[in-house]
Formats: C-alpha cells, structure tokens, sequence
C-alpha cells in the first residue's frame, strides 16, 4: 500500500482562518495569505479547505492544513477595478491555481524572513 505524501500548512490561529458556510451549506475555511511585502496594503489573497482538513497544530499556536503535496490549490486575490459614480471602490477578484508546494511557501514565507526586531 502506497501512502500519498502530503505538505502540511501552518497559519496563525484566528487571524488567518475564518470559517464560514458556503451556499451549498458546507462548512469551509478560508485561509488568508498575508501580503510578503509591507509596503503592499491591498487584500490578502486566500484559498478555502473544507472545516474539517483544519486542524491545531502539536503545541496549540497555530492551525494546519494538510494537502496533498503534487496537488493544486485555487487561490483568490482582489484588485482595484476603479470606482463607480459615487466614487466607491470596484474590487475583482482574480483566481489562479498554484501547486500546494508554492501555497506553502505563500502562506509560510515570514519563515524566510531574518528577524529584524528578536531580541
């Protein structure tokens, strides 16, 4: 019997994932990318699993997700469209699929960052 390999995600509790109930009524999360640049202050993209592939990590400090690893997740990210009439923001959302080895990375790119501020 072969076992599927799979990448597991970690994200920050509550920040991160919020859960909701699509039309459909399944219950989902949403997980939200943090944007890798500090300077960018658009919205987060985001990618959604079901409630139940969420899980606590061993010490309780943050949430994963297990994947499996040569898969492909959808990842949705909003951008300014313009403004309508009353000069109110028009957003769309764009979706793209990545490996769930680059959704990784995404999601876990502060690992890669030296820490400025440690003391």
């Amino acid at each position: 019997m072969m076992s599927e390999s799979i990448i597991t995600i970690k994200f920050a509790r509550g920040l991160l994932g919020e859960e909701f109930t699509a039309k459909n009524g399944n219950e989902l999360v949403r997980v939200k990318i943090p944007n890798e640049d500090p300077e960018d202050h658009s919205p987060w993209a985001s990618f959604v699993v079901p409630v139940d592939a969420v899980y606590d990590s061993q010490n309780g400090k943050a949430i994963c997700v297990d994947l499996p690893a040569d898969g492909e997740t959808t990842v949705t990210k909003s951008h300014l469209k313009g403004k309508d009439p009353d000069g109110k923001n028009l957003w769309e959302d764009e979706r793209y699929k990545v490996s769930n080895s680059q959704l990784k990375e995404m999601v876990e790119f502060y690992k890669k960052k030296p820490r400025e501020n440690a003391r």
